[in-house]
Parts: structure tokens; sequence; C-alpha cells
């Protein structure tokens, strides 16, 4: 224990405290040596990071299935749509052809559907 200890306000036994880190000192120190100090500061970010990037996938998936749907809708509609067309073709061909029909068991004769053929594709 000499003097040089009493003049710097030391006590014998113990060590010195540095000063308190100033915000100069924390800004030059770098990202990294500040989160490996307060390794706390990262829960917050990675927590965000984590419920942006699971909304996004939750926003891609729903736009995605409700465009499958949209898309599945409309190729039904256009079905339908053809399909009633096509049965009030075949509807209509359908009674041409039976009343042809009809005729031809009324008046067998050759001749008879040869001399009026024009006049009955004309009516059907």
């Amino acid at each position: 224990m000499g003097e040089e200890d009493m003049e710097e306000g030391v006590l014998p036994g113990k060590k010195e405290k540095p000063p308190p880190a100033s915000n100069s000192d924390i800004a030059t120190a770098g990202l990294p040596t500040l989160l490996r100090k307060f390794p706390h500061l990262l829960i917050a970010p990675v927590i965000s990071f984590c419920l942006i990037v699971a909304l996004c996938s939750f926003g891609i998936v729903h736009a995605t299935n409700a465009s499958y749907d949209l898309e599945g809708k409309q190729a039904r509609d256009a079905a339908l749509g053809a399909a009633d067309g096509l049965a009030q073709e075949l509807s209509s061909a359908s009674k041409a052809a039976l009343s042809l029909a009809a005729v031809v068991k009324m008046s067998p004769n050759w001749s008879f559907l040869e001399a009026n053929f024009h006049v009955l594709a004309e009516e059907l």
C-alpha cells in the first residue's frame, strides 16, 4: 500500500471501474459488438420479421386460392353457357328431324319427297 494508491483514491484490494460508456462509444463499437453485449435487442426485430413473412405468405396463398376459385367459376359458367347453347341447337335440330320422320312415315313414296324436298327444307 503505497502512497500512490492513496493519491488516486483507490482502496487497497479493489480495482478501479471503467467509466460508463457514452453514446459515441456505443456508436463506434459497431452493431456486432452491441448485439454480443445485449442479445435481447434482437427479439423485437426477429419477431417483427417473422410476422411480416408469415403475413406475406398467408396473403400470397390466399390470393392464389382466390384466383384459382375465380378461374374455376368462370370455366364452369362458360361450360354451362356452351352446354345450354348446344342443347338448344340439338333441340331445334331434333324437331326438324322428327318432323321429317313424320312426313316420311305418312308418305314413304320417294316421288312425293323428291317433289316437295325444297318446300320441306325451307320449312325446317
